[in-house]
This record gives structure tokens, sequence and C-alpha cells, in this order.
């Protein structure tokens, strides 16, 4: 992500370089965002056939959004698919790639409205996501999740902060049954 200092849009952009060259490909934009200054994660990961995939928190004007692009032909970034609902603010907490191809975005609502870990599924890189899966129990002060994928089963896990009401902050965890 760049802007260019002051209160200038921010451009969320990526570069790929082509195996064995010595430079980088000119950055690719894959979302221009408003100036307002909100944290503003983003993520990549290489899947299987050294495909690229990135994630970050984008806006659909109305409300923040989990957006991805994945690596397609001629070494470009196809358009940004949209992973997390229209109807609630999201905060990319993580995105995780599997051995089978599947590729993971998790959020939550950030730390000003904590709430719920979320996450969908992606079959493959550059797929779309599938529908956003609670990960994390309702009613909690989750946030901060994170995704891995078991070598052995290929089944995706999260792992995320919590804190219950009146409780110690704790780590929980839950695995995707398949």
């Amino acid at each position: 992500m760049s802007e260019g200092g002051g209160s200038r849009d921010v451009y969320v952009q990526a570069a790929l370089r082509p195996p064995r060259a010595a430079r980088f490909r000119p950055a690719q934009v894959l979302e221009r965002l408003g100036g307002e200054r909100i944290e503003r994660p983003i993520d990549a990961v290489v899947g299987p056939l050294d495909r690229v995939v990135v994630a970050w928190s984008g806006s659909d004007g109305a409300t923040r959004r989990v957006r991805a692009a994945a690596e397609g032909p001629a070494e470009r970034f196809g358009p940004a698919l949209d992973v997390s609902p229209p109807s609630e603010d999201a905060l990319l907490s993580d995105l995780a790639a599997g051995a089978d191809g599947r590729v993971i975005a998790v959020w939550d609502q950030g730390i000003a409205a904590p709430g719920t870990v979320r996450a969908a599924l992606s079959p493959f890189a550059g797929a779309p996501f599938g529908p956003p899966e609670d990960a994390s129990p309702a009613g909690q002060d989750a946030r901060f999740g994170h995704a891995a994928f078991d070598p052995l089963s290929s089944r995706p896990t999260i792992v995320w902060s919590d804190r219950p009401e009146g409780s110690p902050t704790v780590a929980q965890a839950a695995t995707r049954s398949e």
C-alpha cells in the first residue's frame, strides 16, 4: 500500500517478478482507496503452481471489505474479488494457502468493534471464495485470527485471541470439519 503523503488516496498495488527475471514488473493497482487514516492490512501467499494471491482490507464506499486478487495469465493479477459480505466491516487478519491448492482468508471487525472471527475458503488460487463462516463463537471479544492448513488432512485451523466476558485474554482455535 502506498500514498503520496498528507491526505492523498491510498493505492493497493502488487508487482510480480517472473522466474529468473532480474526485476519486478511494474506494480499493478488493485484498488484505489480514500485517504482516511485507518488500518489497512495486506497479505500475500504463494499457492501451488507458484500462483500468488494477495488479500487486503479495502472498501466498497460504505463498509470495509476483505478483497483478494490472484495471479492470472500473463503474470498479471486478475480482478479483485470481494471475500467478506457487504453488510459488515471486515479487517483482514490472515491469508493462508494449503498444499492442496485451497486458500483461506480470515478477518474480524477490527478493534473498534470486536466480535466474531470469520473466514472464507477458496477451492484454489484465483477461484471465488465460498460463503463466510464463523470461526469463533458469536458475542465474544474475538479478533486477530490466523490460519494454517494441517499438512496431513489439509483441514484449515484458525487460532484467535479472545476475551470471554469477565475473563482474561485467551487463545482459542477451531478446525474446520470437512
